[in-house]
């Protein structure tokens, strides 16, 4: 009898380990799957204008003529969190063949040596737009960015155009053609990406044309998200100190 009563005691004694060990393991399997929303969550865009530089929401239309302005430079948000599949060319990878970060050429054998590619990933874009009525208008700005980093600029054709496919404003119309860029030459024109990457400088002199400038960024820091903070609340209950027996 007494061997009987303890062979029981056995059995139950590797069922609970059994139970006790899917359980930790499920656990493990949840902890990973937290740690990967931590991980994947979308970038907060904190940045700090400055200058000549007005932030608005996405316009209707940003071609010529239809959003000007004799005091700023406008400011919006494009698309966020853009995931890329494919290479995408951009007139500016910040540092090839300028380590300076000063961009003034105006020549265009020059400038077509500073293009780069963005591989595939995750990216998101704003843009700058100079527009005026009446006389040569100068703007000049800055936009710092908190969380993020300066991987390519498109000013020029096609690589506006191009860059506009995918990360242009939903719902906003944008100027196409040779007169919708920023023309760079020297004094008047110009722009400079901070060594470490998160701040964008500008000087455009606005004339016949309009000045367009898109500025795609990656993220350099992720914040943890509200449902992978919510998991990890939950994982911390499961974990509980086992009852003892005497």
């Amino acid at each position: 009898m007494l061997a009987l009563v303890n062979h029981r005691k056995k059995q139950s004694k590797h069922m609970n380990q059994g139970r006790h060990f899917h359980l930790t393991l499920r656990s493990i399997v949840y902890l990973f799957g937290c740690l990967w929303l931590l991980l994947t969550t979308s970038t907060v865009h904190a940045y700090i204008l400055s200058g000549d530089l007005s932030e608005i929401a996405p316009p209707t239309s940003a071609d010529h003529m239809q959003l000007e302005s004799n005091d700023h430079a406008f400011f919006w948000q494009e698309q966020q969190n853009v995931q890329l599949t494919m290479p995408l060319t951009v007139d500016v990878a910040p540092f090839i063949n300028n380590p300076s970060g000063f961009y003034d050429s105006g020549v265009a054998s020059v400038e077509a040596t500073w293009n780069g590619q963005l591989q595939p990933g995750i990216y998101s874009s704003f843009f700058i737009h100079g527009d005026k009525n009446g006389p040569n208008q100068t703007f000049e700005g800055s936009v710092t960015f908190d969380n993020e980093i300066i991987v390519g600029i498109a000013y020029k054709q096609p690589n506006l155009n191009l860059t506009e496919d995918k990360f242009g404003a939903i719902g906003t119309t944008y100027a196409t053609g040779p007169n919708a860029i920023f023309e760079l030459d020297g004094p008047n024109n110009h722009f400079t990406i901070s060594q470490d990457q998160k701040t964008f400088s500008f000087k455009m002199v606005v004339a016949h044309n309009l000045d367009n400038i898109r500025i795609i960024t990656a993220s350099s820091v992720h914040e943890p998200s509200i449902l992978a903070l919510i998991g990890f609340g939950l994982l911390l209950l499961r974990f509980r100190l086992p009852k003892r027996k005497y």
